[in-house]
């Protein structure tokens, strides 16, 4: 009995665009508009979130600037 190759695994990619100022989501969307241009799947997610909130990340490290 012969054994077959495993097959090939596509990894993915997560890129975070992150900061204050320009730029994001241009980035983003130049990125995706490539990955698409080559056939691969290509996905954005934005997340807003108020500067009024004090988030768990904010309020568990005050010391460490975000």
């Amino acid at each position: 009995m012969q054994s077959r190759p495993a097959p090939k695994r596509r990894k993915g990619l997560v890129i975070v665009n992150r900061r204050t100022g320009k730029g994001k989501t241009t980035a983003a969307f130049g990125l995706a508009f490539r990955a698409r241009g080559r056939g691969m799947a290509a996905g954005i997610l934005q997340f807003i979130k108020p500067g009024t909130a004090r988030f768990g990340e904010v309020r568990a490290q005050p010391g460490i600037e975000f």
